[in-house]
């Protein structure tokens, strides 16, 4: 099985039109929490889909997007729009139908506890001869009201790149201990944006780099005997 994950990057465009709503998106029932699952298998002789995601930021952090899938040469990125707003695109290099599932990932922003909505809108599709295929659009509840994350993570660094902030979210399946650093490209300490014991639940930070020259970083998170790390992409 394929999984092509690209959270940012050269994003291209889908030159074609939609049409009036005939086919829809199917919402996987066993979608894990702080997840959605959309089955794009239910759209025949799909091809190429385009779609804009839309999704509170004061409630969520987006984590990212994957496409499973066992079709080769799916290339399939997004990009943010602004902000609480992403634009994905999925087509195939090799001609085959898109089939499989996307597969969108949140967290909740400390201190939310709650239901969030989450969208998508403005989905174009597109057969194989780049003809658009008419679809339905699909709305999701997430409802983070009593989650408790079931596993210690680095779940999003987000916007990145970035220019100024960005903010950095994270999970603890238990109490303890963390510190999160980032790091330049010599191996300096540049910040340090957590040092001390932290609560279980879903937490974020945001790193100010105003001061910092325009570059790659990186983050260090340390939890116990867990560690993460993530590359940031700074664009002044």
């Amino acid at each position: 099985m394929l999984t092509k994950k690209i959270i940012a990057g050269v994003f291209l465009s889908l030159s074609i039109a939609a049409n009036t709503a005939h086919v829809g998106f199917t919402k996987n029932v066993d979608s894990e929490p702080g997840s959605i699952s959309v089955d794009l298998s239910s759209i025949e002789g799909m091809h190429g889909i385009q779609f804009d995601l839309q999704f509170d930021s004061n409630e969520v952090s987006f984590d990212g997007a994957d496409i499973i899938t066992s079709t080769n040469g799916i290339m399939f990125e997004t990009r943010e729009i602004e902000d609480g707003l992403l634009r994905g695109i999925a087509f195939s290099l090799s001609g085959d139908k898109v089939e499989g599932s996307l597969e969108l990932s949140f967290s909740p922003l400390a201190g939310f506890n709650g239901e969030t909505h989450i969208e998508l809108n403005d989905a174009v599709v597109a057969d194989k001869d780049g003809k658009s295929i008419p679809v339905t659009l699909g709305s999701y509840d997430m409802n983070f009201g009593s989650s408790m994350p079931t596993v210690t993570a680095l779940n999003s660094i987000y916007p990145n790149p970035f220019n100024p902030n960005t903010t950095i979210s994270y999970s603890l399946d238990s109490d303890s201990f963390v510190s999160i650093n980032v790091f330049d490209a010599a191996g300096r300490v540049v910040a340090e944006l957590v040092n001390g014991n932290i609560s279980a639940g879903y937490h974020d930070v945001m790193w100010n780099a105003s001061n910092s020259a325009s570059g790659v970083y990186f983050l260090k998170m340390v939890s116990g005997n867990d560690v993460f790390t993530n590359k940031l992409m700074l664009v002044k």
